[in-house]
């Protein structure tokens, strides 16, 4: 990815991100479909809460860690730049990041609860 940002070859790399992203993000909102939690179980969901086990924080850590990865903050800067945007271009940044971030919220939201649901499904409890 780099490699090609680099090269200043963004537009190349935003097509197979894209791509990649989208088609991500379908499969895991179709599982989510065939998983079916039930309502109650997602709304369960929606309150925060820290696992009461050995190591539960450490496990709240793992999953902030895992949606923001060090990754995303690096490579931002590296897409502002390869768009070849200014800080004339601050609207256009606020919007892509607000995307960004509603996207991240819907892909994440749709594996855990593909997970819950699978979990659940077998009669563990999460």
């Amino acid at each position: 990815m780099y490699a090609i940002l680099w090269q200043g070859k963004y537009s190349y790399l935003e097509r197979v991100l894209i791509f990649y992203v989208t088609l991500m993000g379908l499969s895991f909102i179709i599982s989510l479909f065939i998983v079916v939690p039930s309502a109650t179980t997602i709304a369960k969901g929606f309150v925060p809460t820290i696992p009461e086990v050995p190591g539960g924080k450490m496990l709240v850590a793992a999953f902030v860690g895992a949606t923001m990865a060090a990754a995303t903050f690096l490579s931002r800067p590296l897409f502002i730049k390869g768009k070849g945007w200014t800080i004339k271009n601050l609207k256009d940044q606020n919007r892509d990041a607000l995307w960004a971030v509603i996207l991240i919220f819907f892909i994440s939201g749709s594996i855990m609860a593909i997970a819950a649901g699978t979990v659940h499904g077998k009669g563990s409890k999460l």
